[in-house]
């Protein structure tokens, strides 16, 4: 099989690989209507439950405001309440669980252009959701032809789809792990290394880019040589930096090294089985919803039950184009190493535990895109048609406070 694969398209990617040509402008366009139509679904959503789309406090639940809390104060560990407090980690509360790009980029935003801090933090998940989808159109060769169309369509109603406008730092991590796909596609490994890093910066399942990338590397190494091995150490090592530097702040704050860890155990953290994950999450008792339009118990169980289901088909299926393409040796390094990065993206949340919220790990996944490409135009085209009720049944639940 190894010897079958090839290096990623330089420009765009299709089913048969270089997409060498320049787009005009009227090209373009499908992904400025895929972003406004991703949001009329959501406006739509919360229309129908009582809320406002267009301000910013709509796009804020829970760990949102933790988020907003380290941009404009950097981080703090607190002393547990009892009710909250485990034997041991005490110190354990506070904004310390999250990761910190996302925060820097809302400061200047807010300083520079005076905008409230919750309207910064939609401002720069919109704006990093366009670029997605105008990076994604791009290697998909800025054809507008129904399976490229598809596949943009199906990227902004993937699984989780609502926490890219929310105030959260999803979009922001998927914007940056494309760039870093792209620039390690065309050879630039040390700049794919610095964007590697920031991705890693982001959100901490977004590290799991590190060995994905190692997988390209050795995947697309000359046959003898061991240039790939210095490449992986900058590429890969700068991008494990991003978490170095997370862990860093993290102790400038507080004065606690490991204060990132004490929250997560605080919460259950550790080695699970992910099956067993897994099948707790799908008789897991959901948060209660809020409003008067709230779900019954039931409803939503049922709907996260196929969220879950749905971004394990999506790995399956990557997996299955993966081989499929192999045999006719026709796959690349690129399809392999981005099917591997959705695998552990998928994954290891669950061996993590199924405390994690396993739809914003889902989100990160859509780079995942890129090897679905290779599915029949119909294929990709169910896959996008499946994915809007999805889409609007999660965004209904973020709403309702369901979905955390």
């Amino acid at each position: 099989m190894l010897s079958t694969l090839e290096a990623a398209p330089v420009t765009g990617v299709n089913g048969r690989g270089i997409a060498a040509r320049r787009p005009t402008l009227i090209h373009w366009t499908p992904p400025f209507l895929v972003h406004l139509a991703s949001n009329v679904l959501f406006w739509y959503a919360a229309h129908r439950h009582g809320f406002d789309w267009l301000k910013a406090a709509t796009h804020a639940r829970y760990d949102a405001f933790q988020y907003l809390s380290i941009a404009r104060n950097g981080y703090r560990a607190e002393h547990c309440p009892p009710e909250m407090s485990v034997p041991g980690l005490t110190e354990a509360c506070g904004n310390i669980g999250w990761f910190p790009l996302y925060p820097l980029v809302l400061r200047p935003v807010h300083d520079l252009f005076g905008l409230d801090w919750a309207v910064a933090g939609v401002v720069v998940a919109e704006v990093c959701l366009l670029g997605v989808l105008l990076l994604l159109w791009h290697l998909l060769g800025a054809r507008a032809t129904a399976r490229n169309v598809a596949c943009l369509a199906l990227a902004a109603c993937w699984p989780g789809a609502i926490y890219y406008h929310a105030t959260f730092p999803i979009a922001l991590s998927v914007l940056l792990a494309l760039v870093t796909w792209t620039l390690l596609s065309r050879g630039w490994w040390a700049l794919a290394g610095l964007a590697g890093m920031l991705t890693a910066m982001t959100y901490s399942i977004s590290a799991l880019i590190a060995p994905a990338m190692l997988a390209y590397l050795f995947l697309t190494r000359s046959r003898g040589s061991w240039t790939w091995l210095r490449q992986a150490v900058v590429a890969c090592g700068l991008t494990s930096l991003g978490v170095a530097a997370t862990f860093a702040l993290l102790w400038h704050d507080t004065g606690r090294p490991m204060v990132f860890m004490d929250y997560h155990r605080r919460w259950g953290g550790g080695l699970h089985n992910p099956v067993t994950s897994y099948r707790e999450l799908l008789h897991a008792l959901p948060v209660p919803g809020t409003g008067p339009h709230a779900w019954p118990v039931p409803k939503v169980i049922t709907t996260l039950g196929w969220e879950l289901h749905a971004a394990l088909a999506l790995v399956v299926v990557a997996v299955l184009v993966v081989a499929v393409e192999a045999a006719r040796g026709r796959a690349n390094a690129l399809d392999v190493a981005l099917t591997l990065y959705g695998f552990l993206i998928f994954t290891v949340p669950l061996i993590v535990g199924p405390h994690i919220t396993q739809s914003r790990s889902h989100a990160l996944m859509l780079p995942v895109v890129l090897v679905l490409r290779r599915l029949p135009a119909v294929g990709s085209g169910l896959f996008a048609l499946a994915a809007v009720p999805l889409a609007y049944a999660l965004g209904v639940l973020f709403l309702v406070s369901t979905l955390v």
